[in-house]
């Protein structure tokens, strides 16, 4: 999935946030676009939001079923003869590189279950609130 979105400018992760869980959950969409090295227009809901602060130039963000604020995100990664999209692309390449990918996140995650499985990890649980 990640080779083809990878020959595409721009993704596109246009939750609205109607429900619950996609005002707190992030899309799958994003995390390929971001493995793919592309940057990723994404509404406002608030995991996007949150999301956004740590992603840097990879992402932009626009307000919900907002055309006009999706069009300007679109402009603004578009001007100046592209050297914003430059910079958005390299900084999603960087972000799936060096952090949201699974050849580094497998290792914590395992990690974790090794603490969680560790003799005495049961006992040390229980003394925690």
């Amino acid at each position: 999935m990640e080779r083809l979105a990878a020959s595409y400018d721009l993704g596109l992760v246009a939750e609205t946030g109607a429900t619950p869980n996609h005002r707190i959950a992030l899309a799958n969409k994003l995390f390929t676009y971001v493995l793919a090295g592309v940057p990723a227009l994404i509404s406002d809901i608030p995991a996007h939001r949150s999301y956004a602060e740590s992603a840097g130039e990879s992402v932009r963000l626009f307000a919900t079923e907002n055309p006009r604020s999706l069009a300007s995100a679109i402009d603004a990664i578009w001007g100046d003869e592209g050297a914003p999209l430059a910079q958005a692309r390299l900084a999603a390449f960087r972000l799936g590189q060096e952090r949201l990918n699974w050849e580094l996140e497998q290792a914590r995650l395992l990690d974790a279950v090794e603490d969680a499985l560790a003799p005495g990890a049961a006992e040390g649980a229980k003394t925690h609130p």
